[in-house]
């Protein structure tokens, strides 16, 4: 007969096909998926409706019923922009707070388009794509307000009725985090190298960020949606989204952009660029290019940006800004970092200069009109502002030098990181305990006098604005041409404190066209429009110094705001057009000999300084290091004016200081009059200009919260949080602790996260909590915190009380491994390598650290006391931790006091997806082993026999290393200390049959065999509940109370009485339970050594008698073949009983090759005596859909007859094909039924069915051939022999 797997029988019969090998992968065991779309449509069918039934409404009828067609379309935009692009399918969007919705009932559910084949097939669905993410969109400020007051700690409404907010542990930009993705047009196009911002990063490596991003906003309750625009140029309007998790982002952006009327939301469209905003999320330090956990990446071609691991609002804003420093000179409008005003006659004024010189004070003016304080646009229609608001430093701020800054901070207002006293809420901003980049960001229209919209005529002055801290420049100087292109590129200023990482007081440093961190073509592009635009509207240049005079910093004084106000009315009104004006030496600039309301002794620098030796060296150094800034700059021609290079260069420092510079041996270290030495600022990794914040000055949230509030009255002192650590608590609680926050660690930051016992929920309950780090000297410096380092994450410890995805279950393949297991056709043992590992378990240990709890189980695998393990399980959800509890070994007190480190962790992030862009991921799931680490890390699946089966690979690899034989096996025990072992796939019978209440439990499923006996891997039972009765099975069915995991089961709605055949959910039910709730389990679960080895298997075909008895090579055989069928519910797509082959009865688990276990199993049965059986629990009469399944009653009777030994005196009969020998008769069991052949009605159909079969067991076995099994020269022979005979 040519058996080919996939012909019809000749005589009608129906087709059963084996199953097919996928991807050469070992049999895959994984359930069918939930019939849902999403998480309301499974928990409607988890609910059995009472009479009169309540109908469910299709969901995809549903689906944006009436309501009208434009918010249909504002959320299919919304869910596109959140779509991963691994998946068919955006996010299901519903628009409302999920906290109110009662209140707004006639929600909206949002997908991609209604088409069916758009639809994710059931096969497809994960546990994203079953939730929803509520979209709040465009919430008002007063919205915002109580979603910030309710959901942010940090969140207050100070007296002046603005919102003070906190940016966690960055409280400024991270420009050597910010990344844009070099490809084949940005290469050719933007600045690269030395002094450029644009760090380079691939394309993939932004799909990997961009994902993790989308994943994490996409795992929240709810996210914070913004459309608004850039540009108030209605010829150059660009549609911005921001997608964010935090109101106080939402807020910031709806005051820093173009918010749109009604109108244009509605009909608002796609977006022309999307901001994803995860920065309570850090990057994964694994992932290539990262060097913390923050990263800012820019795709230009995508129009997207991503943020991660840093909360501080300004990196959408000027990620926003470089946007448009690439996209509008490509129009031929020059973008600028400027404020921009306007005087009542129509004359435009640009500011230019980075943080702190001014430029935001300077261009809010009550007598004229504000255009914007940052960043502008310059067309050929005349100037826009990009923005729609204004972004302010408040440090020192003063109702009297500030007026219009301070009257803006009002209602709608983000305050960002001031501190204020905590009764009254009134703000000193002259604090600076939390950072010294304290910011207010508020509407444009906050300003009384502000332009609406914000346009204006061309420029008739541009201002360059500098902080000198040497002290040298003059107030105020009026350029030619030439001059005001080489300062425009020199960019010279200095970095005041709170504006840069570790910088307490000014520093010298140079930034490109006053903003180097934003542009994105070479600064000498942006110089040659502002020259073209400049010459071709006569407008005039100025150099103002707003920093110090009479000496450098340390010696001489700030100038007076007051007097730099004089000489901007001046330059506004014309007067210094018309001065009389002096050249200074060295950079020759024209200097006004007087100005009214200004002391004329502070117009020339050399004046004020009280040594003029000193004046003159300190404006030579001064000179050198322009010129050096500027050397990078020299070989490039700037426009099409073939003279403007060298007259820009003539413009500079170079007459007197060429030659000095060097003669004086001048190279930044100490002047010779030895004063103080002023440092230019150093190049850092060849990026440019640096204008980070420092960090926050706290270790934790509480510490940084505390630094917000003023205590008023008697101070209440802060404890120091490294002298409290474990304070006051036994020292096997802070072992604990410490234990479990080294578990829960990053492996690329120096400590593991700070963790704390108890739920937060309860916290007022348990006052005394823990506060757990590492030792005293890993605290990280201020430097290196992150929003990571500041949390707390809430244990909840050891607490009182669908199906797996064995094709996305992989091991590290390394020298050992790669040795050591069974890899390739048929094994289990999917490789990843270590670099995969670490990244993914980066993404769950960052996931499962974001949470506000956690759940960890320390708990023992195996009752053997000489080979029990310690295993640690960190989870997200209540149902895992039950579910652990159940099914490992409880420790007790005593054993939990003692535990100490664990021998294997388990990291469960299981709601939150792996990221398709990873290597070797083909799914939103993974399940990875690393058995070099002693981990295991899950991703993308909340099913929890993923980490019951995770630890038995652990065991299959652990035990045979110390000559101790794992099985998948039951185990029970008679009165007289007969051990009998079960072996079976689910579906098969074997905690059923195991579960005797005539016999002693040892175990339902995992065992080792070790020298001195059995013992159980675990510490509960994993029973199937399909059509589960408390007739035929009455152990399991007492078992299921209070304390046992239910999994997927339907119950009616009011009583909650489940219904066990009820199959909405799944057929994989399942109940996790102690298995002490067994009352005839034994306690320790160990026993001898086994008498009986009973292999189940359920013969779909019909053809194997329901028991025969196998010598030693049948055992092996049929061990190493482990026939059975899937039945449904077992594995995906399978509606049916599937013939399949699972070696050892569990290849899923296996790690070495089968016949490792075989040889082990044969060598202990030989030692021991042990009989083995097979034992036939599935059709008799015919195959599946012609004859009828054996009765349990029936196989009862069977097990029991083996336990007796009743069947070892019966008479045998060796049957065809498989020579199996069949007892002729057995009390209580029909004698018909014992040989198969009997029950059929047609026999040619029996004989051609056991035949296919016999061919199957023969083809499967061939990849076993070739394998030698244990040290008994002939035990393979006698296996190969012991198969089918033809």
């Amino acid at each position: 007969m040519a058996f080919n797997n996939g012909m019809a029988m000749n005589n009608g019969l129906a087709k059963i096909e084996t199953q097919k090998l996928k991807e050469e992968i070992c049999h895959d065991d994984s359930a069918v998926p939930v019939k849902a779309h999403t998480l309301d449509e499974l928990h409607s069918l988890q609910v059995k409706k009472s009479n009169p039934n309540t109908p469910i409404i299709d969901l995809q009828q549903s689906i944006f019923g009436s309501e009208a067609d434009k918010n249909k379309q504002q959320l299919e935009s919304i869910s596109a922009s959140l779509a991963s692009l691994t998946r068919e399918t955006g996010p299901k969007v519903v628009r409302g707070d999920p906290a109110k919705q009662a209140e707004t009932p006639k929600v909206v559910h949002a997908s991609h388009q209604h088409q069916h084949q758009q639809i994710p097939p059931f096969s497809n669905i994960t546990d994203s794509a079953l939730k929803f993410t509520h979209i709040l969109y465009n919430l008002s400020p007063a919205e915002l307000y109580e979603q910030a007051i309710q959901n942010e700690k940090g969140s207050f409404i100070t007296s002046s009725g603005a919102l003070a907010t906190l940016s966690g542990a960055k409280t400024g930009r991270s420009p050597r985090d910010k990344r844009v993705v070099k490809d084949d047009t940005t290469s050719e196009e933007l600045w690269w190298g030395k002094g450029s911002p644009n760090i380079e990063m691939d394309e993939q490596t932004f799909l990997i960020n961009r994902e993790r991003a989308v994943d994490y906003l996409c795992s929240l309750e709810k996210v914070y949606v913004n459309d608004q625009f850039l540009n108030w140029d209605p010829m150059n309007k660009l549609k911005v989204r921001i997608v964010s998790a935090r109101a106080y982002h939402s807020l910031f952006m709806h005051n820093m952009c173009i918010r749109p009327t009604p109108e244009e939301l509605e009909n608002f469209g796609t977006p022309d660029f999307t901001i994803y905003n995860a920065g309570k999320f850090p990057c994964n330090r694994y992932t290539h290019y990262m060097t913390s956990s923050t990263s800012i990446d820019i795709n230009l071609a995508r129009k997207e940006m991503v943020i991660l691991g840093t909360q501080y609002a300004g990196e959408m804003k000027k990620g926003l800004f470089s946007l448009m420093h690439y996209l509008m000179p490509k129009r031929q409008i020059l973008s600028l970092h400027s404020g921009c005003n306007m005087g009542k006659d129509g004359d435009v004024a640009l500011f230019f200069g980075l943080s702190g010189t001014g430029k935001t004070t300077l261009s809010t003016d009550h007598n004229r009109y504000l255009i914007g304080d940052d960043e502008h646009c310059w067309s050929d229609h005349g100037v826009s502002n990009i923005e729609g608001g204004c972004y302010a430093k408040c440090i020192d701020l003063s109702r009297e030098k500030e007026p219009d800054i301070w009257n803006a901070i009002k209602f709608g207002t983000v305050l960002e990181n001031v501190v204020f006293e905590e009764h009254i809420r009134e703000v000193d901003y002259t604090d600076k305990s939390v950072t010294e980049n304290t910011r207010a960001a508020y509407p444009i229209e906050y300003i009384p006098n502000a332009k609406i919209p914000c346009v204006g005529p061309h420029p008739k002055n541009v201002i360059l604005l500098a902080c000198d801290a040497f002290g040298v420049l003059p107030p105020v100087s009026k350029l030619n041409l030439a001059q005001t292109m080489y300062h425009f590129i020199s960019g010279y200023t200095a970095l005041v404190a709170g504006t840069e990482d570790g910088i307490k007081e000014p520093t010298a440093t140079f930034s490109a066209c006053f903003g180097a961190a934003f542009i994105m073509f070479h600064p000498t592009k942006y110089a040659a429009m502002l020259a073209e635009k400049m010459q071709k509207q006569g407008a005039t240049g100025w150099l103002v110094n707003t920093g110090w005079s009479g000496g450098s910093y340390g010696s001489g004084s700030r100038i007076k705001l007051a007097h730099t106000r004089k000489i901007i009315d001046a330059i506004h009104s014309g007067e210094l057009l018309n001065a009389n004006y002096t050249k200074t030496e060295v950079f020759g600039l024209e200097i006004p000999n007087e100005l009214k309301g200004v002391p004329s002794e502070i117009l020339d620098p050399v004046n004020t300084w009280p040594n003029k030796d000193a004046y003159k060296e300190t404006l030579l150094k001064l000179g050198g290091l322009f010129r050096k800034n500027f050397e990078v700059f020299t070989n490039h021609k700037i426009g099409t004016d073939s003279n403007l290079t060298e007259e820009i260069l003539v413009a500079g420092c170079f007459n007197e200081c060429a030659g000095n510079y060097e003669k004086m041996g001048l190279n930044n270290g100490a002047l010779s009059n030895g004063l103080a030495k002023i440092e230019t600022q150093k190049l850092k990794e060849e990026i440019c200009h640096d204008d980070s914040a420092v960090p926050v000055k706290a270790h934790t949230l509480d510490e940084l919260h505390s630094l917000q509030v003023k205590k008023s009255g008697p101070n209440t002192p802060i404890i120091d949080l490294q002298q409290t650590v474990f304070g006051y608590e036994a020292d096997k609680n802070k072992q604990q602790l410490e234990s479990i926050s080294a578990s829960l660690a990053s492996l690329t930051r120096e400590t593991g996260p700070k963790v704390v016992k108890g739920d937060p929920a309860k916290q007022a309950e348990t006052p005394k909590v823990v506060h757990a780090s590492h030792q005293h000297q890993h605290t990280p410096t201020l430097s290196n915190i992150t929003d990571s380092a500041l949390k707390f994450t809430h244990i909840l410890y050891n607490l009182s009380p669908a199906g797996r995805s064995p094709r996305d279950k992989r091991v590290v393949k390394d020298d050992t491994t790669s040795e050591e297991l069974w890899w390739g056709k048929g094994s289990p043992n999917i490789e990843m390598d270590e670099k995969t590992f670490l990244i993914n378990r980066e993404r769950a240990v960052d996931y499962l650290c974001s949470l506000e709890k956690v759940y960890v189980n320390d708990q023992f695998l195996n009752w053997d006391p000489m080979n029990k393990l310690k295993v640690r399980i960190v989870s997200a959800r209540a149902y895992h931790s039950l579910f652990m509890h159940n099914m490992c070994i409880r420790p007790t007190p005593e054993e939990l006091e003692n535990f100490g480190t664990p021998d294997f962790t388990i990291y469960n992030a299981g709601k939150f997806p792996c990221n398709r862009y990873t290597h070797y991921m083909t799914s939103s799931t993974s399940i990875d082993i690393n058995l070099a680490r002693k981990e295991m890390v899950i991703l993308g699946t909340q099913y929890a026999g993923e980490m019951k089966k995770g630890l038995f690979s652990l065991m299959h690899y652990l035990m045979p290393k110390r000559q101790i034989l794992s099985l998948h096996s039951g185990c029970n025990m008679g009165k007289d200390g007969d051990v009998a072992l079960f072996f079976g796939l689910s579906g098969t019978g074997k905690t059923t049959l195991s579960t005797d209440h005539n016999r002693y439990l040892i175990g339902d499923d995992e065992h080792c065999w070790s020298d001195h006996g059995v013992s159980n891997i675990e510490g509960g039972c994993y029973a199937k509940c399909i059509d589960l009765s408390r007739e035929k099975e009455p152990d399991i069915w007492n078992a299921i109370k209070f304390g046992t995991v239910l999994e997927n089961v339907v119950f009616e709605e009011h009583i909650r009485e489940v219904d066990y055949t009820d199959k909405s959910v799944t057929e994989n039910t399942r109940a996790a339970y102690p298995i002490e709730y067994i009352p005839n389990a034994k306690i320790p679960c160990v026993g001898p050594h086994p008498k009986n080895v009973i292999l189940l298997a359920c013969d779909a075909f019909g053809v194997l008698p329901p028991v025969s008895k196998l010598n030693l090579a049948q055992t092996m055989y049929h061990f190493i073949s482990g026939y059975t069928a899937l039945v449904a519910g077992t594995e995906d797509g399978i509606k049916e009983p599937t013939a399949t082959f699972s070696a050892c009865f569990g290849a899923a688990f296996i790690m070495f090759h089968p016949t490792k276990y075989a040889a082990m199993l044969a060598e202990k049965m030989q030692k021991q005596g042990a009989t083995g059986w097979l034992v036939n629990t599935g059709w008799s009469g015919g195959s599946y859909g012609s004859g009828s399944r054996i009765k349990l009653a029936h196989t009862r009777k069977i097990i029991d007859a083996i336990h007796s030994g009743e069947l070892l005196n019966a008479n045998y009969t060796k049957t065809e094909v498989f020579g199996l020998e069949i007892p002729n008769e057995l009390k209580g069991v029909p004698s018909e039924i014992l040989d198969p052949v009997n029950t059929w009605p047609n026999k040619d159909a029996y004989k051609e069915t056991l035949l296919k079969l016999g061919g199957l067991f023969r083809k499967n076995f061939e990849v076993f051939t070739n394998h030698k099994i244990g040290t008994d020269s002939n035990l393979t022979e006698k296996i190969l022999a012991a198969g089918p005979n033809f």
